[in-house]
């Protein structure tokens, strides 16, 4: 979900800000800390990104005429 690195990821843990909990052998981290955290990066940055101007569908090259 983040798309980081795991060595940004240890970091983003020990400085507290996702939560984590261990399941066995495996370091589990919570949806809701990601949310909270991509929230409060939008947050500080002070803009959301908006969508593109064009759907994508129109950026496509228009089909060949096959009725040949």
């Amino acid at each position: 979900m983040l798309s980081c690195s795991n060595s940004y990821g240890y970091e983003l843990l020990a400085r507290g800000k996702l939560e984590s909990f261990s399941d066995g052998s495996a370091r589990k981290i919570t949806v809701a800390s990601i949310k909270s955290y991509i929230a409060d990066r939008l947050a500080k940055a002070g803009k959301i990104r908006k969508s593109p101007a064009k759907p994508y569908k129109d950026r496509k090259r228009p089909r060949k005429n096959t009725a040949a």
